[in-house]
Formats: structure tokens, sequence, C-alpha cells
């Protein structure tokens, strides 16, 4: 228990499904999860919980917000914790904010879910998506996504198409 304590008080960015934070908090709901797991961590420390379709809760300077999932009928979830993990390190490291290191990592994740295999991933995919983190930091990190170039009609295009929101797919 006190190990768990000095671990948590040292922790800069802490994440979790909703399940993990419910185990540590004894509270279910990503934001009132959110808000519980804050209080164990240093004052300057990112929560995050996440709730695969219902998005992601993040509690970052005092304040909760929701960020959510890219709609789709996922066909396999194995491995969207662990991507989601890396894609949103990189985006983090890339200069990223916050926001838009888990806008990147969500993409990332509903990209891995999208078929069968949690560790089959099209390196063309998975390439555009780190080309759009490098321009995330120059676009303000409200789409990250948003700069990505391609082939209109090819697979990894109509697979991005259906992760945008309706208002921005009509452009890509």
């Amino acid at each position: 228990e006190q190990r768990r304590e000095r671990l948590l008080a040292r922790t800069d960015v802490w994440t979790g499904n909703a399940d993990e934070a419910a185990a540590l908090t004894g509270v279910r709901g990503m934001r009132e999860a959110a808000e519980v797991v804050a209080t164990l961590l240093a004052p300057d420390a990112v929560t995050i919980v996440r709730d695969g379709p219902r998005g992601c809760a993040v509690r970052e300077s005092g304040r909760t917000t929701h960020l959510p999932w890219h709609p789709q009928r996922p066909v396999d979830t194995t491995g969207a914790g662990d991507v989601f993990h890396g894609a949103f390190t990189l985006a983090l490291a890339e200069g990223a904010t916050t926001t838009g290191a888990m806008q990147f990592a969500n993409a990332a994740a509903a990209i891995n879910c999208a078929r069968f295999g949690g560790r089959r991933g099209d390196a063309g995919q998975f390439q555009s998506l780190l080309e759009a983190a490098r321009w995330a930091p120059s676009a303000g990190n409200s789409q990250p996504w948003a700069f990505i170039m391609g082939r209109r009609g090819d697979a990894d295009h109509r697979l991005l198409v259906q992760h945008l929101a309706k208002s921005s797919a009509r452009w890509a």
C-alpha cells in the first residue's frame, strides 16, 4: 500500500481503462474515476481513463474533459490499449499537447481495432499517422490527422475517412 502511494505520487501521467481505474479508486465512470485518481498523483500530473467506444476522460491542470472515440465497428480490440499508449507517448515526444496526443492515440487505437489481430498493422496507415503527429503541433493539435496526404480511394484513404468526423470526411 505504501509503495503504491509513493509510486503514484511520482507519476507524471497515469492512464488506465475504466476497469483499472475502478479497481484503484472504487469509483465507476470515466470522469469521476479520473478525478479520484488525480487526487492520488502529484498536483501537475495528467490522468487519463479510457473506456473504448465511450472515449477518454482526461484530468489536467484541475480540469476534466472528455474526448470521444472514433466511431466505427471494432473488429478486434486486442492491443488497442498498447497502441494507445505507444501513440500517445510518441505524440508527446514529438511536441503535441496532451489533447493532441490523445487525439492521435485514439485514431491509432481505432485503426488497430479495424481489423482482426492485434499484432497485424498496416505500415502505410501507421506511417501516415506518424506523419500526422509531426504536423500536430503546427495544427494547434485540433486534428493532427487533418494533414494526411494519400490517394483518394485507396484502402488507407477509405479507412482514414471512416475515422474522421462527418464534417471533416467530406474534405478528405
